[in-house]
């Protein structure tokens, strides 16, 4: 090969031409450094061969004095690009400074300037230059060699760089296996800082775990670890496992609460269930409901219920359970419920959805459900738990202020035609729709008038006083609290005609019973016995 600029052929791996000094690009990550060596060891040799046509002394008319080169040091240098800019092309007093950006080679001469002893005049710089000639080029060949030994030294740290991984993973390897569990786990932790891919972080997280079973060191490191596997999807049953009895034995109860939340795999949750902390049940399942609605929460002995009626979080912003959630008010309803251990280990949460649309009943459901009839029949009527019944037989509607259905006595039918009317309201004040039924009470009379009159009469001349009269006479047919009476007066007069009182009686036409009554203006009740 050939320099570009003078034809001088040179080798493969030389960095500038040694005739000219043209830069020659070899090595890419040395080209700045070589570019400025050969400008200027380029301007060097241009200076050097300039000068000798600039001075009129010629070769025969001086005596040059030889440096003597065993007075000579060599010094090796640091310098910044800036320090060799400013020093460039410095040639004098009997010094050479060769000039880089990697190192400066300084040969000093010991001895005193030399002059020329015959005419005494100054040696010329120029054959004194071309003397130093071969220390320039060996000083070029120093320090190619040493740019050279760099680039050979940064090559290898690159290489060294690229498969760092793989050689901190198998020398943690080789460590562990020989039971050196601190170079292992140092080893490991490079390797973990170089690992590029998740293939890669699942191994040396799996290796280091296996490393730190090996020491018995069950710290914070441990725990992370072990989280890490999680987190990329690496660890199995066995992590799991160790990692929810860490949480436990340090008292990390929030953090084991995660775990077992996150955890979704049924296989792991089995071998974890001495830690789960199950889920609190309701009695009523999410749903629709045409009526208010009272939830009860239960959980297993000893765990601690909180629930919220908002949809936010129970863990945070719940209360405590106590008695039953009666949820009064239509539309969705959302209960959050979660159970918590004694240790502070809690559920996951559990929610259930009420949609709550209120609308009264159907009409009541009677018994007998209307009809003709020959005996005195008890009425019932089917009343929801907590509801009330109010009834009417005067056809008129029934409210909250009507008669109040009483389900010990039913309600008793009444004599001849009569239609019931019956309203439910039930415990949440809803009322349902009106049952109307028509009743025919036909009861056949054991007794007719006249005899209630004798039956009377008899009675009546039992209490009479001596020398009085009693005539006992047919005053109407009434019902009087659901019974039929014949209505007879006794009256009583003394010896000269005089009336003396007058008793109203009352027969029941059912069972002939006889008993005293009281007319108000027409109306007639029965009087009462105590009195």
């Amino acid at each position: 090969m050939k320099c570009s600029k003078c034809g001088e052929e040179y080798k493969e791996n030389q960095a500038f031409c040694l005739k000219c000094g043209n830069p020659i690009q070899v090595v890419p990550d040395f080209n700045l450094i070589e570019a400025e060596l050969a400008s200027n060891i380029g301007e060097l040799m241009d200076s050097m061969e300039e000068e000798p046509e600039k001075d009129n002394l010629s070769e025969d008319n001086i005596k040059i004095n030889e440096p003597d080169i065993s007075n000579m040091e060599l010094k090796l240098v640091d310098i910044s690009r800036k320090a060799a800019e400013n020093n460039r092309n410095d040639i004098a007093d009997g010094k050479t400074k060769i000039i880089g950006n990697i190192s400066q080679a300084v040969y000093e001469d010991d001895t005193e300037e030399k002059t020329d002893e015959k005419e005494n005049l100054p040696v010329s710089g120029g054959k004194k230059n071309k003397k130093k000639i071969p220390f320039i080029i060996a000083a070029v060949i120093f320090i190619l060699a040493a740019a050279i030994a760099a680039f050979i030294f940064i090559a290898k740290s690159v290489k060294d760089t690229a498969t760092s991984y793989d050689e901190f993973y198998n020398n943690a390897k080789a460590a562990y296996e020989k039971m050196d569990t601190d170079t292992a786990l140092d080893n490991a932790k490079h390797a973990l800082g170089k690992a590029d891919t998740d293939e890669e972080k699942k191994a040396v997280r799996l290796l280091i775990y296996s490393i730190q079973l090996l020491a018995g060191d069950k710290g914070e490191y441990y725990a992370e670890n072990l989280e890490a596997l999680v987190a990329i999807g690496a660890a199995d049953k066995e992590h799991y496992q160790a990692l929810a009895k860490y949480y436990d034995e340090n008292k990390k109860y929030n953090k084991l609460t995660e775990l077992l939340r996150n955890v979704k795999n049924e296989e792991i949750l089995a071998v974890l269930s001495e830690y789960v902390v199950e889920e609190p049940k309701a009695d009523l399942e999410s749903g629709d409901y045409s009526e208010y609605i009272a939830v009860n929460l239960t959980a297993k002995e000893g765990y601690t219920i909180y629930y919220t009626t908002d949809s936010r979080s129970p863990s945070n912003f719940g209360e405590v359970y106590s008695q039953p959630i009666t949820l009064k008010e239509e539309g969705e309803k959302v209960i959050k419920a979660v159970a918590v251990n004694e240790n502070g280990v809690e559920s996951n949460i559990v929610t259930y959805t009420y949609n709550i649309k209120l609308k009264g009943s159907g009409a009541p459901v009677l018994t007998p459900s209307g009809g003709a009839f020959t005996d005195y029949t008890t009425i019932k009527v089917e009343v929801p738990e907590g509801g009330k019944a109010y009834y009417t037989w005067d056809e008129s509607k029934p409210t909250s202020q009507s008669e109040e259905y009483d389900d010990a006595n039913g309600i008793e039918m009444l004599r001849g035609i009569n239609i019931l009317k019956v309203l439910i309201v039930d415990k949440y004040g809803i009322e349902s729709e009106v049952a109307n039924e028509s009743y025919n009470l036909q009861i056949a009379r054991v007794i007719n008038a006249n005899e209630a009159i004798a039956l009377v009469q008899t009675e009546a001349e039992k209490t009479a006083e001596e020398g009085i009269t009693v005539t006992a006479s047919y005053e109407t047919l009434t019902i009087i609290d659901n019974q039929e009476y014949y209505i007879i007066s006794a009256s009583y007069k003394d010896e000269s005609g005089a009336d003396k009182a007058v008793t109203i009686y009352a027969v029941n036409t059912y069972d002939k019973t006889l008993k005293k009554a009281i007319d108000d203006n027409g109306k007639y009740s029965i009087e009462n016995e105590t009195e």
